[in-house]
């Protein structure tokens, strides 16, 4: 309450001070993300941790963006800015909470685990949303792999990539009982191992960067129909860096039985 006096103060005094700008529309902010980038109509103003803006009265509504790229998943905030001129108001904007979970491999059941119970959120690659921040745990399960037990994140934006382990290991005894040194090195699955690592790599960062390019024109034109473009490339970068995770697993495991 306090805040909010000073605020009104400090543009009481502004708007005498400063001649001609008393026409325009005083809004301050109040969001769960500061760091979010806010937008009068397709004009960048500023980061919403300022609090305070002034906007022409011609502007038809307040946009609210993700600041930044991996968070391209989070819906903009749009409010209409419906005020007359030389008005003060005040703006309360809040983002869902969402919580963005992949696994290596994908396809993994995703559980939210309560005192209460669990509640499935759906199958990896899985983007989740909520009003408030998840309590409890994340589980993510698949059969023949063992599961894995992560923090919700307490973040507007909140991403998880899991690598899961598979249940079926075989005890050192029994490898070296029944391991039967290969006629042949097989050199070729070595070589195939690295190649699979250096190229799903390099797609990966690619893809990577081409979202984080979109992003950014996102963030200047607010066009939706970026976003598919967006998670396109970024669900390819991901999958490429499965690939990639798999292909160094392959290679460890080839000089661990060497």
């Amino acid at each position: 309450m306090l805040k909010t006096i000073a605020l009104l103060s400090t543009v009481l005094m502004l708007t005498a001070a400063v001649p001609g700008r008393a026409q325009d529309v005083v809004v301050l902010i109040e969001t769960n993300l500061p760091e979010a980038i806010v937008f009068a109509d397709s004009a960048q103003v500023g980061p919403a941790r300022q609090g305070m803006f002034r906007f022409p009265a011609a502007t038809r509504a307040v946009r609210l963006v993700a600041p930044t790229a991996d968070a391209w998943s989070v819906p903009p905030v749009v409010a209409a800015l419906d005020a007359a001129p030389g008005d003060t108001l005040t703006l309360v904007l809040a983002f869902p909470y969402s919580y963005k979970i992949e696994s290596v491999p994908f396809g993994a059941a995703v559980y939210a685990e309560t005192g209460t119970g669990r509640e499935m959120l759906g199958e990896t690659p899985v983007l989740y949303t909520n009003e408030a921040p998840l309590e409890g745990s994340l589980i993510v399960e698949r059969e023949g792999y063992l599961p894995e037990r992560i923090e919700p994140g307490q973040k507007v934006w909140n991403r998880h990539v899991v690598t899961l382990a598979p249940s079926q290991v075989v005890a050192p005894v029994a490898a070296e009982v029944a391991w039967v040194p290969p006629k042949k090195t097989r050199r070729w699955i070595d070589y195939a191992a690295v190649g699979l690592a250096v190229g799903a790599g390099l797609v990966s960062i690619q893809q990577k960067f081409r979202a984080d390019d979109l992003y950014d024109e996102y963030l200047k034109t607010g066009d939706p129909a970026l976003r598919d473009r967006i998670n396109a490339f970024d669900t390819r970068a991901a999958v490429a860096l499965g690939a990639m995770q798999v292909g160094v697993g392959v290679f460890a495991l080839r000089l661990i039985l060497r």
